[in-house]
């Protein structure tokens, strides 16, 4: 059965529709995620550029296979075990940092919306 099953029709002037575009269009969402997002009282965060999911997968990759030299050294012990499993918690840090980043912020609505006005009269003074 689906979660949302209340449907609403809200009517935009062009300058608004626009606005909202541009938003939905920099956080790299849909415009129901995005107002959902702003209902919540959450602020969107920009999309990351194109090569954060590359460093992330990366990061992934390196992480996997620091934990697989952290069981063998511990197995066959010939690494210092302890500090590899220490590296692999700074390194599992570093990667909950940067997707903590990412994640949508409790913020003040009117501010965001406030921002993104700002942002959008400024691209229309530079055409």
């Amino acid at each position: 059965m689906r979660n949302r099953n209340v449907s609403i029709h809200i009517r935009l002037s062009q300058r608004e529709y626009d606005l909202l575009c541009r938003q939905c269009n920099r956080a790299g969402l849909p415009k129901s995620t995005y107002l959902r997002f702003m209902i919540e009282g959450l602020a969107p965060q920009d999309a990351p550029p194109p090569e954060y999911r590359q460093t992330l997968q990366a990061l992934y990759r390196i992480g996997n296979n620091l934990n697989q030299l952290s069981a063998i050294a511990h197995a066959k012990g010939w690494l210092h075990a302890q500090k590899l499993e220490e590296a692999l918690g700074d390194f599992s840090k570093t990667i909950l940092l940067l997707t903590e980043q990412q994640a949508p912020k409790k913020a003040n609505v009117k501010a965001t919306l406030e921002r993104g006005r700002l942002i959008s009269e400024m691209e229309e003074a530079k055409c």
